[in-house]
């Protein structure tokens, strides 16, 4: 088996516990290396383990990916309305994407865990930072559907900034993580199982 599914490696990467990254991520780049593909080792290898606020997101993508594409559909809308100047749509999007976006954190902060693992206020916050960021901006809300960030998002206003509120380049991350919807119908988060 010399083909390595560089993409399926990458999403197993994001979807273990968070203390298991680094070894994992290890691991896959020297597998991948032995296959053949040294571009794709590297890639693997310059991955950046994810906070403990981004790893919180990327298991709501993976738990909720209904939910997730229902906002990043919303942020599609909100757009239109926008263009259209449609006022009085644009008031009952921006209510369902708060209502939306309160209706996933609250859910999370009523389990207390996701994935095995405690989620604190902080992280609450966070996962709402990076939620609305998703439905604001297309390549946000492509990268957190793909559930592969490793810093949470935020909006703020002229573009999206991440958790140490430097500008993130999301297209560039879209770019470099393989995010959904880079070249694919923007229908299933990940690879073909």
């Amino acid at each position: 088996d010399d083909a390595v599914d560089v993409d399926a490696l990458v999403d197993d990467l994001f979807a273990l516990p968070l203390e298991q990254f680094v070894v994992a991520r290890t691991a896959a780049a020297k597998r991948i290396k032995a296959s053949g593909d040294a571009v794709g080792a590297e890639r693997v290898g310059r991955l950046t383990k994810p906070t403990v606020a981004a790893w919180v997101v990327n298991q709501v993508a993976r738990e909720r990916p209904d939910d997730v594409a229902a906002l990043v559909s919303l942020g599609d809308e909100l757009r239109d309305a926008t263009a259209d100047r449609d006022r009085t749509r644009l008031r009952t999007l921006d209510r369902l994407r708060r209502e939306r976006v309160e209706r996933v954190v609250g859910e999370v902060r009523d389990a207390g865990e996701i994935a095995g693992r405690a989620v604190s206020g902080t992280a609450l916050d966070r996962l709402a930072e990076t939620l609305t960021a998703a439905v604001m901006d297309p390549d946000a809300g492509a990268l957190v559907r793909a559930g592969r960030l490793s810093q949470a998002l935020q909006h703020v206003g002229f573009g999206i900034v991440d958790e140490g509120g430097e500008p993130a380049d999301v297209v560039a991350l879209r770019a470099r993580t393989g995010g959904a919807g880079a070249g694919d119908d923007g229908g299933t988060t990940g690879g073909v199982e």
